[in-house]
């Protein structure tokens, strides 16, 4: 098929991008997502968290897309803490 792969099989780009990003050494994989966030859908939150070995995923329940929301803006906070703390 003349149909690139990435376009009949979206994940796939995605895949290899994260797999690249493995092999290139990337450790600390956190994708903190809010759960009313339209943006950025829960859905495709949770399929880059799949998609990508080694990843920690955090859903924060009462925030949407936006760093200005309080509750994300403590999650975002205390991620960041666990690297500079641990």
């Amino acid at each position: 098929s003349s149909v690139p792969m990435w376009v009949r099989r979206p994940g796939a780009r995605l895949r290899r991008a994260l797999q690249h990003a493995v092999r290139r050494g990337v450790r600390v994989q956190v994708i903190v997502q809010g759960r009313y966030d339209m943006v950025t859908p829960v859905a495709t939150a949770w399929a880059l968290h799949r998609a990508w070995p080694g990843s920690r995923w955090r859903l924060v329940h009462n925030a949407g897309h936006s760093s200005a929301d309080l509750a994300m803006r403590h999650a975002l906070v205390e991620t960041m803490d666990e690297f500079v703390f641990r």
